[in-house]
């Protein structure tokens, strides 16, 4: 014998399965995107790691300049320092923006200050004077990503 369920009461018992449906899966969801979303603190560590590495890049290459000055033939068709500080401004202009919590004022300083070791580099200063643009630059992205200062006293053969 078959039971009959009138049709409003099925209609009403179908809204009230979705509607529950609907509800759980909202919990659910805001429960799973708020445990996997990364913190403030994974952002910043994030940051600071990719601005330790733009310190080394920046730390290596006062050697690399001075083979340039002394005219090393694995320079002869560019990709010296110069050209490295480009991609490393560029680099640094993206982390600048990842990093929220900078104002304007330091986004910009960061970046000026590395521009200012690539003008330097462009211009064939002379070592001692590209390796002070360059501890200025790593000093600069210490401060404003909050690193522990940066040792940049590499110094080369004297040329």
């Amino acid at each position: 014998m078959a039971l009959y369920i009138p049709a409003g009461q099925r209609r009403r018992r179908l809204i009230i399965v979705g509607v529950a449906a609907l509800v759980i899966g909202l919990v659910v969801g805001a429960v799973v995107g708020r445990s996997t979303a990364p913190t403030t603190a994974d952002q910043v560590s994030s940051v600071r790691a990719d601005a330790r590495q733009i310190d080394a890049r920046l730390q290596a290459l006062p050697l690399e300049y001075e083979k340039v000055l002394a005219g090393d033939a694995q320079y002869a068709n560019g990709g010296g320092p110069a050209d490295s500080l480009v991609v490393i401004s560029t680099d640094t202009a993206a982390l600048a923006q990842r990093a929220e919590w900078l104002s304007d004022q330091q986004r910009t300083a960061v970046v000026t200050a590395i521009d200012q070791a690539q003008q330097a580099a462009a211009a064939k200063v002379p070592a001692t004077e590209f390796q002070g643009h360059i501890d200025q630059a790593t000093a600069t992205i210490d401060e404003t990503f909050g690193l522990p200062t940066s040792s940049t006293t590499t110094t080369g053969s004297g040329s």
